[in-house]
């Protein structure tokens, strides 16, 4: 009974969440984003990080996402350590939401559970795609190659 009581109180926060964000999300679980059920939480956030390079692009995204799933504090800038600065530059920007329903309904649907952020592509939810879930799984995981002539996805 608990279990259909959180359902539906996920699911009624999955439909406050307008067709935009939703697109944005999924797409975002296809990319650069992570959808997360932290231990001692019922409800899953959402995090994603760019390089400072990709400034424009992530506020875009955090203007966008920030009315419906985030409180005040969802932005900081983080300075990695050698290792990682070497690989990915030295100053990245990371969004992190908070814990709602509405998220932990979209984790149910993208993950089976047994590996944690680990999504699982299943047909439900890539039919729920738009052409905005596309283009920002595009602009977070997409490049071109073959002197531009072709796409992959990363």
């Amino acid at each position: 009974m608990e279990n259909n009581k959180n359902f539906e109180k996920q699911k009624k926060d999955w439909n406050l969440l307008s067709d935009r964000v939703r697109s944005i999300i999924f797409g975002l679980v296809l990319g650069d984003g992570i959808l997360k059920l932290n231990p001692g939480y019922k409800n899953a956030n959402l995090s994603f990080r760019h390089s400072i390079t990709q400034k424009e692009y992530f506020i875009w995204k955090r203007d966008i996402l920030g009315p419906a799933i985030s409180s005040g504090n969802d932005r900081s800038e983080q300075t990695l350590d050698k290792f990682h600065s070497k690989e990915f530059g030295k100053h990245k920007l990371r969004y992190q939401s908070v814990a709602r329903p509405g998220l932990t309904y979209i984790y149910n649907l993208t993950h089976d559970g047994s590996k944690e952020c680990e999504i699982v592509i299943k047909r439900n939810w890539l039919n729920m795609m738009t052409p905005l879930s596309l283009a920002v799984w595009w602009f977070d995981e997409g490049s071109l190659v073959k002197y531009g002539s072709q796409g992959v996805f990363h």
